[in-house]
């Protein structure tokens, strides 16, 4: 495994480093002095650059897709093949802690973390939002140590085609979000500002097929969320 630097625009090699644990490793997370590298359905965290493993843990039964760390506060959080379930960890003090889990409503395709807000991209094309994602787990309640999803967006048409979610990129202010979706073969775009967004969203986008014949707009519908939407 490889440092680079790319601090005037090529690719210098300045380390090697050489973990320990053993299987393949599937993604990896890095900071200044650990790396966060997945392998299978464990994550190990190890020293950078000796590749010492200083701790270990598996907080799922399929092998993990994606690592993201969050230095501010040494959280990692991770998703796994086939799991709706986004696992919270504390990487303090050098030990791999599980805090909680965050649950979507379907199977993790991707996420990513801007600021203390979680985005989950779902194996369904819906855009799950877990705001200050790290807070609000309490081991001594039943129930504590998981967490529904604050915002849940979906995407329609006047036609009811199916609309997925393939990719979400943030906007100069933290609020808006650029979506790509898929309808079949075709691909389009969507601003998404959910700075007043809770619960259930439905959203109206227009296709091709849309613009070719009169509509009624409307944009947003809000359903409270209910266990019985998980």
């Amino acid at each position: 495994m490889r440092n680079f630097s790319l601090g005037d625009g090529n690719a210098d090699e300045i380390r090697t480093v050489s973990p320990e644990s053993e299987g393949e490793v599937s993604t990896l997370a890095v900071s200044l002095e650990t790396l966060f590298v997945a392998s299978m359905q464990a994550l190990h965290l190890l020293s950078n650059p000796s590749g010492k493993v200083l701790a270990s843990i598996t907080p799922h039964s399929t092998s993990i897709h994606t690592v993201r760390y969050l230095p501010i506060s040494e959280i990692v959080a991770t998703a796994a093949v086939g799991d709706r379930f986004i696992a919270v960890i504390s990487s303090g003090g050098n030990k791999l802690t599980h805090w909680g889990s965050l649950i979507c409503t379907y199977d993790v395709r991707a996420f990513t973390i801007k600021e203390n807000d979680l985005f989950a991209i779902t194996a369904l094309g819906t855009l799950e939002v877990f705001q200050s994602f790290s807070t609000g787990f309490d081991r001594q309640k039943k129930g504590g140590m998981t967490r529904n999803p604050d915002i849940e967006i979906h995407l329609k048409t006047s036609h009811a085609a199916k609309i997925e979610i393939q990719n979400a990129v943030f906007r100069e202010k933290a609020e808006e979000i650029t979506v790509s979706w898929m309808e079949g073969a075709k691909t389009g775009f969507k601003d998404i500002d959910i700075s007043s967004m809770s619960g259930k969203v439905k959203i109206n986008v227009e296709t091709r097929k849309d613009l070719t014949q009169p509509q009624v707009a409307s944009p947003l519908v809000f359903v409270p969320l209910t266990k019985s939407d998980h």
